[in-house]
C-alpha cells in the first residue's frame, strides 16, 4: 500500500515462511524503513534503530534477551497491555465514539513496546512527563527546534530515570532495557 504522508509503499507480511525470509533468510536485503531515523533521535543508534555489522554486534550481545523463555515471560505484559487497550476501545464503541484505528494501534504498540523496556521505570518517566510522553514520535510531525527540545528533554529524563537508585542498587529489573545493561561481548566483556 502506498502513504502518501511518507511518501513510500508499506507491506504487510504475515505468512511463517515470508516472516522467516525478511528476518532470518535473507535479511541482508530489507531496511527497518520510514522513521527508524525520527526514532533514532531519542534512542540513538541502539539495536532497535541500528543495522549491518553494528546491529549484528547488539544483536549477538543481546542474544539471552531473545531467547524463548524471556519473550513467553513477556506474554503476561504484553497480554495485560492489550486487554486495557481493547477494554477501553469497547468503552468508546458502546458509547458511540468513533476509533482511528491508525492511531489506535500506533498506540498499543508504542505502550507495548516501552512497557517491555522500561518495565516499572516505565511508571516514573510518565509521572515526570503526564500520560505518555513518546507518543511525541508517531503524533507530532513538526520536526523543529521545539520538537528537538522535547526529544532531548525526554531522552534526558529516561536516562536519569534508568541510572535511578533502584538500577543504581543492584535491584533485578525484568526489562529489556535492564538486560541491556547487564549484556556483555563474549571476546571482550564490553558493555
Amino acid at each position: 500500500m502506498y502513504s502518501p504522508r511518507r511518501g513510500s509503499f508499506t507491506y504487510v507480511v504475515n505468512h511463517p515462511d515470508a516472516i522467516k525470509r525478511v528476518l532470518l533468510t535473507n535479511h541482508r536485503n530489507y531496511t527497518k524503513g520510514v522513521g527508524t531515523d525520527q526514532i533514532a533521535i531519542l534512542l540513538g543508534r541502539g539495536i532497535m534503530t541500528s543495522e549491518g555489522a553494528l546491529w549484528q554486534r547488539q544483536r549477538r550481545m543481546l542474544q539471552p534477551a531473545f531467547h524463548r523463555r524471556i519473550i513467553d515471560r513477556f506474554g503476561s505484559l504484553i497480554g495485560g497491555v492489550t486487554a486495557g487497550y481493547a477494554e477501553r476501545w469497547l468503552a468508546l464503541a458502546r458509547s458511540g465514539e468513533p476509533i482511528n484505528i491508525t492511531e489506535a494501534a500506533s498506540e498499543l504498540t508504542l505502550d507495548i513496546n516501552l512497557s517491555a523496556i522500561f518495565g516499572t521505570d516505565l511508571a516514573v518517566i510518565r509521572e515526570r512527563f503526564g500520560a505518555n510522553p513518546f507518543s511525541i514520535v508517531h503524533t507530532d510531525s513538526n520536526r523543529d527546534l521545539k520538537f528537538d527540545y522535547r526529544i532531548r528533554s525526554l531522552a534526558a529524563s529516561c536516562g536519569s530515570s534508568s541510572r535511578g537508585a533502584a538500577r543504581t542498587r543492584g535491584s533485578r529489573h525484568f526489562d529489556f532495557f535492564g538486560m541491556a545493561l547487564a549484556a556483555r561481548t563474549k571476546e571482550t566483556g564490553e558493555t
